[in-house]
């Protein structure tokens, strides 16, 4: 089965990263959306986009933003109509998991 995997050990072609997002609601339901394929250095540009100006999942307007790393970032959303966690994450498609 195919997945990602986080915080690789070595690069496995030069187009194989995806930016991952998951956000969760306050009722515990979640959404996943896998953007991609981009090289590395893309897929770090898309996060840093991210995390200025958000997507259609995940708006990052009237949200705390915050930087974990250069790979990853968590957006808290907590307002009177709706209350929300995000994570996007810099990942390495790869085949199988080992």
């Amino acid at each position: 089965m195919a997945s990602y995997e986080t915080y690789p050990l070595v690069d496995h072609s030069p187009v194989d990263h995806g930016l991952i997002v998951t956000r969760v609601a306050q009722n515990g339901a979640q959404e996943v959306a896998v953007f991609g394929p981009y090289t590395e250095n893309q897929a770090i540009a898309e996060l840093a986009q991210f995390s200025h100006t958000g997507n259609l999942y995940v708006d990052v307007k009237n949200s705390l933003v915050m930087r974990v790393s250069d790979r990853e970032v968590n957006v808290v959303h907590d307002s009177f109509l709706s209350k929300w966690t995000a994570r996007a994450v810099v990942a390495t498609y790869v085949e199988e998991v080992s």
